[in-house]
This record gives C-alpha cells, structure tokens and sequence, in this order.
C-alpha cells in the first residue's frame, strides 16, 4: 500500500541510479565560490561536486565569479551544461542564472525568475498566500518599531541563507541587537517562533525524495550545527508514517512548483507537536557539503552522490 510517491517509483529509481554511473561525452562547467557570505561553504560543496562531476564527465572546468574575466572564459569553453553550486548572494538570487540565461547557457535549477522569488524570504511567501495555513507570520523590520508579534522571535535576514545573522529573540531587550547583526546582511525579516523539528524535503525534477528531521544539540539549527558539529542529529523519514511521508512529499511538490522552481532544491519545514507543518523556506541551491541534507536522502532512496549529480545535469538539459 502507499502512494505512488512512496512506493514503487523509487524502487524504479534505485535500479535506474545505483552505482557509479558510465561517463558521457559531455563538457560540464561548474559554478563555485563567490562573494556572498557563503562563499567558504560553496567552497566545499563545489569540491565534493567536482570529484563527482569528473568521473561522470571527464572534461569538467570550476569557474568563480570573483575572479576577473570568468564570464568570458566560460563562453570560451563553451560547456553543455554549467552546474550551479554558489550558495546566497548572486548564485541564487537569479542574477547568475540572468547573466548565463542572456548567453544561451543551460544550467541546473530554477530560472532567475523564481530564483530570485524564492531568496526573498517574504516575497516567496505572498506568492504563497494560498498556502497561508502553512506559513509561519512574518514581517521586515521597520527600524524605530516594534512588530506585532509575540516573543518568542527569529531575526534572520531577509535574503540570504545558512543562518548567517540569524538569532532568537526570546525577551524584548534582545531585540534591537538581533536585527542589527542580521541587517548586516540587508533586509531584516522577523518571524514568530514557531516550536517543533526542523524537517527538510528535497526535490529532484518532480521528484520528492525522503523528508529529513533534524535535532541539533544548540538552541537551533544554526551555521554551526548545520556545518561543523558532528552532534546534530539526522532522522532519515523524520518519523513519520508512511501516509505523513507522502503528504508531506506532495505538498512540498506543489510549493517547489507554485513557485515556479525547476531542476531541484530543498524545502524547509517546521513539524509541530499536534504533527502539521509550517512551511519555513525554499533553498533553490542547497548545499553538497558532507553535512548536507540532499544527499543523505538521496542515499536513503538508493542514489548515490555520483547518480544524485547526474540526474541533476540531466534534468538541466531535458528542461532548457
């Protein structure tokens, strides 16, 4: 029994993806790095990616948008598929996939449209305002105000990602500092504290591949505990029956569309004690790192990092 999300299909999967998969005559760039302030994670994403990429493809080439003359280069290589691994900043606010877009480049993930919908926090969730039950209520910090909202806060920025410059606030004295270490990074988005587990569902295609808990031992699923600590604790299927697992899975399909994401990225939840969900944030480019969420559940659907990065050039190609 169980949905089609949940069954079989990935039994089709697992025999379609497992293993090392044959090289193929194609030339790959890869996106790198960067200058956003998560520049060091996408640092090591892109060496894990690389190493996969090269024994997939062969002729791979890593380009860095800081460096001068990049764009040219790229163009000179003149790649069939330009696999995008720059977290925050411009690697994942549209503005890369404008620029490779305006050059005829295909690319893995979102377009730069929903790109940029999805990095504005508060921007993605008006566009969800059919999903309005399953948002956590959220306003931008006007300086010299206070929100109306009841502590305990999240601070966070507004647009950018792996918890850099995010806080609790959970008494009023520790407010103000809060949003002046997020606006660091620009806009200040202020969010009730909606109390739970974190659960991610990470999308391939049309895909929803295996829901994730996480339980950090800090206060919350910070830089720290996302990156270095190897305290956190990962609950593949996040304990949920088979049933909540394709719920979960097909609503986190219908916000990946509704909000006009391609190729694939990670859905952030919040699941509550009485078991709803609270739909959190959509990463349109999540991290590869070791600690990363996408491939432990890929490996838990039976794809190997190597299978998990062809299928995402191969959705790359099939959709441009």
């Amino acid at each position: 029994a169980g949905c089609w999300i949940c069954t079989g299909y990935y039994w089709n999967l697992r025999c379609e993806y497992w293993g090392l998969i044959m090289s193929e005559n194609k030339r790959i760039a890869l996106l790198q790095g960067g200058d956003s302030e998560e520049r060091d994670i996408s640092l090591v994403s892109g060496e894990q990616v690389f190493a996969a990429l090269n024994r997939l493809y062969g002729e791979v080439k890593s380009f860095d948008p800081i460096d001068d003359g990049w764009l040219a280069a790229l163009l000179r290589y003149q790649p069939d598929c330009v696999f995008i691994i720059l977290h925050g900043g411009a690697g994942e606010n549209g503005e890369i996939q404008k620029l490779l877009e305006r050059n005829g480049l295909t690319y893995t993930g979102s377009d730069s449209v929903s790109s940029s919908r999805c990095m504005n926090k508060i921007q993605a969730k008006a566009h969800l305002s059919a999903y309005e039950n399953f948002l956590v209520p959220s306003v931008i910090w006007q300086k010299e105000s206070k929100p109306k909202l009841s502590y305990p806060l999240f601070i966070k920025p507004n647009a950018s990602g792996s918890s850099c410059g995010t806080s609790r606030v959970d008494r009023e004295d520790q407010f103000v500092s809060a949003c002046e270490q997020a606006a660091k990074y620009g806009d200040v988005l202020i969010e009730s504290c909606v109390e739970g587990v974190d659960v991610c569902v990470p999308i391939i295609g049309d895909r929803a591949l295996c829901p994730i808990a996480i339980r950090p031992q800090a206060e919350f699923y910070d830089y720290e505990a996302k990156y270095l600590s190897d305290h956190t604790v990962y609950e593949l299927g996040a304990g949920l029956t088979l049933d909540e697992i394709c719920k979960i899975k097909s609503l986190s399909l219908d916000i990946f569309k509704d909000l006009g994401c391609s190729g694939w990225g990670r859905l952030d939840f919040i699941r509550r004690a009485n078991g709803s969900f609270v739909f959190l944030e959509m990463n349109t480019v999540p991290g590869m790192t070791s600690h990363s969420l996408v491939p432990k559940s890929a490996r838990q659907e039976g794809i190997s990092f190597d299978a998990l990065i062809k299928m995402i050039i191969d959705e790359a190609i099939a959709s441009r």
